[in-house]
């Protein structure tokens, strides 16, 4: 998956508006790419996904999404969904 530019749409327009916010990883780590993200103001951050070619065929297929947090033992509560979500 490539992250992209977080778009404000019919999704995502909570109350108090969304600001942007570029995450940034470790000079040590120049794989990882900036992840865009949208900031509600109730904390919640917004990133946007859009799979590869390859991914994308392997979805057709109905091979599964993985995801997986490195959070430092506390999990935070997560959506992951196609499309997007209503965030009003």
């Amino acid at each position: 998956m490539i992250p992209i530019t977080p778009e404000q749409s019919k999704f995502i327009v909570p109350e108090g508006g969304v600001r942007s916010l570029t995450y940034l990883g470790p000079a040590s780590r120049p794989e990882v790419l900036p992840l865009e993200t949208l900031v509600t103001a109730d904390g919640r951050v917004v990133s946007q996904w859009q799979p590869t070619a390859g991914e994308l065929e392997l979805l057709k297929l109905g091979v599964p999404v993985t995801l997986v947090l490195h959070s430092g033992g506390v999990v935070p509560p997560i959506q992951l969904g196609v499309g997007g979500f209503d965030l009003r």
